[in-house]
């Protein structure tokens, strides 16, 4: 056991310095131990750790020393956390130095904090001299009880930037180093195991400097690039801080790659946004427009009137102003003198430009014309246009000037007489006009949608300035509204001959503009309407009548009526026949006997006429033909008929014509000559075959 004063002697040795840290060896007989290190570092700090996958149930759990820390389970990745940090603030390379003590003492079993002991498991006195140093030296030659991380990083400013030294490279160096204790065997003189890793402490405190603390890289109007020794990528917290980096005393082992960890930093130039002031030359407070212009730090860009040979780099003088300048080389900083304005003076300009709309422009008048429903516009020469509605346009021309991007006040150059454009006052108003007329109805006008009154019987005029400015396209409308809408107007069918005499009329009556009125109409007592193709119609049909705001007529053709029917005639053919003496004949219905006996043959005949009900006249319109049926036959009759005479014994038949020797009256034609035989008689009477019989 070590003595108080030896103990307070350890402890004053042991006492941590700044930028330093130490590692210790001392010897217990044959036993080699690591018992105390410090480190120094940043403090209260937000990090990452660099954890590595779980560890195997064979080691040691890691304890958890600041639970505002995040691990993650990917083997040898590690996470990184911004943190503010001064841009200008310098990290001082750390240097690693190892000191051998060959007189050590070992401290107490209750002497924990910051330092690591020794355990023994046999018993010392059986070991010699030359035993113990042997084994001492195998000891110390394979400990594995230290482990050190080292990250530089290697800065190369842009071209024109440096530091206070006159340089414009740096190299930064973080170190962070681990031990533990070892157990020796005493006897052996072997390693029997291992404390759990633990890093050196931060200066004055207790608390473990196990991390690489973070650097910010940024640099004003750059954009920083980090890579590594072999040329891969490394990400930079928001592009500019190289992260802290934490290590799990737990996993060490899973760290190789971070032993040695180099980092190089470049710069790339960013855009840089400066603003032109165009300053009126007469007076420099008044700036009277703005350019914004965009160069890489550490550039000037010449801006000229014309640009350059891709029209890029232009200088946008305002309107209405001229520079004094031609071209202007502007530098792009990276600093704070890229916030002043370039100021360029410029003069005030006159502009007057034909061609420019900005200065010429034209007040359109549309005058929108709507006829009532019926009523077409003519042309100049009288031709009916077939149209309703027309929109005419009256213009009025102005223009102006313009100076220092001030406009001056619009001047016309237009001038009227009446509706038509021809030299004289210019005008600034539409003149008045009077509507087109239309015979029972009153104009109804609107301007721009609002309704105007006429003034003596015109339209107003209409201005085209408003104040200082013109004003917007004038739209007239005019439509029609009926004068009198409760008027009788009066509608005459005239019904005409051939000669176009009126021989009759009907009269209609409704109000103004009522439209597709049917009426009946009659035509006079024997007369006929004309069909279109000229032909008799019929005397009853309809009319449809558009009333208008007058009275009004039309003329209907009529014709006389002519109807077609059947002229019907009848002929009888009278067949007396007269008994010879002592002869007679017997009444079928009387039972009376006479001496002769009377029988009418009657026929008919009939043709087609037309008879004209106006005048009455009749017109044959077709040919005689039969119209009587054979009750037996069913045909037609075109003859009287064959007819067996009465016979008397000794007697024989005549007429007046001759004899008839078979018995039979012949038959007769009933037509002749396309005309029907008039009514005849036939008389028949008998001769005495034996005439000189009983005398």
């Amino acid at each position: 056991m070590l003595s108080k004063n030896n103990y307070k002697e350890k402890l004053q040795k042991m006492k941590p310095k700044k930028d330093r840290f130490s590692i210790r060896k001392f010897t217990v007989g044959a036993a080699s131990v690591l018992i105390g290190f410090t480190f120094m570092g940043a403090v209260n700090s937000q990090e990452v750790k660099a954890d590595t996958k779980p560890v195997s149930p064979e080691q040691s759990p890691a304890t958890n020393e600041d639970k505002g820390e995040q691990k993650q389970s990917d083997a040898g990745a590690v996470q990184a956390e911004a943190e503010t940090v001064d841009p200008n603030a310098h990290v001082e390379t750390e240097r690693v130095e190892t000191q051998d003590n060959q007189a050590a003492n070992v401290q107490t079993a209750t002497d924990k904090e910051n330092t690591l002991k020794v355990n023994s498991n046999v018993d010392t006195s059986a070991i010699t001299t030359e035993a113990a140093k042997e084994e001492k030296t195998e000891a110390s030659t394979n400990l594995d009880n230290e482990r050190t991380f080292k990250r530089t990083i290697n800065v190369e400013l842009p071209k024109g930037r440096h530091y206070a030294d006159g340089s414009n490279k740096q190299s930064i160096q973080q170190t962070v180093q681990f031990g533990r204790t070892a157990n020796i065997d005493q006897t052996t003189g072997k390693v029997v195991s291992y404390d759990n890793w633990k890093a050196a402490n931060n200066e004055g405190t207790d608390i473990p400097a196990n991390k690489w603390d973070p650097r910010d890289v940024s640099l004003p109007s750059y954009t920083a690039k980090a890579t590594t020794a072999d040329g891969q990528n490394y990400d930079l917290i928001n592009g500019t801080v190289v992260p802290r980096v934490k290590f799990d005393a737990n996993m060490l082992d899973q760290y190789k790659d971070l032993q040695n960890k180099v980092i190089n930093i470049t710069y790339k130039a960013n855009e840089v946004k400066r603003t032109i002031d165009f300053v009126n030359k007469d007076n420099e407070t008044q700036v009277v427009g703005h350019q914004s212009v965009l160069g890489l730090t550490g550039t000037s860009v010449k801006y000229s009137l014309d640009g350059d040979a891709d029209g890029k780099n232009k200088l946008n003088v305002p309107e209405g102003w001229e520079s004094t300048y031609r071209a202007i080389t502007i530098p792009f900083n990276g600093d704070a003198s890229d916030n002043d304005p370039v100021k360029i003076p410029v003069v005030p300009q006159i502009i007057s430009d034909p061609k420019d709309p900005h200065l010429n422009e034209t007040v359109v008048e549309n005058i929108t014309t709507k006829l009532p429903d019926g009523r077409t516009f003519v042309d100049k020469d009288g031709k009916d246009t077939g149209l309703s509605e027309e929109t005419r346009q009256v213009k009025i021309d102005f223009t102006r000037t313009m100076t220092a991007g001030d406009y001056n006040p619009w001047q016309s150059v237009t001038s009227f007489t009446g509706i038509k454009e021809t030299p004289g006052p210019a005008a600034t108003e539409f003149p008045a006009f009077k509507p087109t007329p239309v015979e029972g109805y009153t104009p109804v006008v609107t301007v721009n949608g609002g309704a105007v009154k006429l003034v003596n019987g015109e339209v107003p005029a209409q201005s085209a300035l408003n104040g200082k400015d013109l004003t917007k396209d004038i739209n007239v409308n005019i439509s029609y509204k009926l004068t009198n809408p409760d008027a009788t107007i009066t509608h005459t069918v005239n019904y005409v001959d051939a000669d176009n005499t009126k021989v009759g009329s009907q009269e209609f009556t409704n109000k103004p503009e009522t439209k597709n009125v049917v009426e009946n109409i009659q035509a006079p007592k024997g007369w006929t309407f004309v069909g279109a193709d000229g032909k008799p119609a019929g005397n009853i049909g309809t009319v449809t009548i558009n009333f208008g705001v007058k009275d009004s007529s039309q003329n209907i053709p009529v014709t006389h009526n002519i109807v077609k029917s059947y002229e019907y005639k009848d002929v009888t053919e009278t067949i007396n026949i007269t008994a010879p003496e002592g002869g007679d004949f017997v009444d079928n219905q009387t039972k009376e006997h006479k001496s002769s006996e009377i029988i009418p043959v009657k026929l008919q005949v009939a043709r087609l006429v037309t008879t004209d009900e106006f005048t009455g006249e009749v017109t044959p319109a077709g040919d005689w033909k039969t119209n009587t049926v054979d009750d037996s036959t069913k045909q037609l009759l075109t003859e009287f008929p064959e007819r067996s005479l009465p016979t008397f014994k000794g007697y024989t038949p005549q007429t007046d014509k001759g004899t008839i020797t078979d018995g039979k009256l012949s038959s007769f034609p009933l037509i002749k000559n396309g005309q029907p035989v008039q009514d005849f008689t036939v008389k028949i009477t008998y001769k005495s075959n034996n005439p000189d019989y009983g005398k």
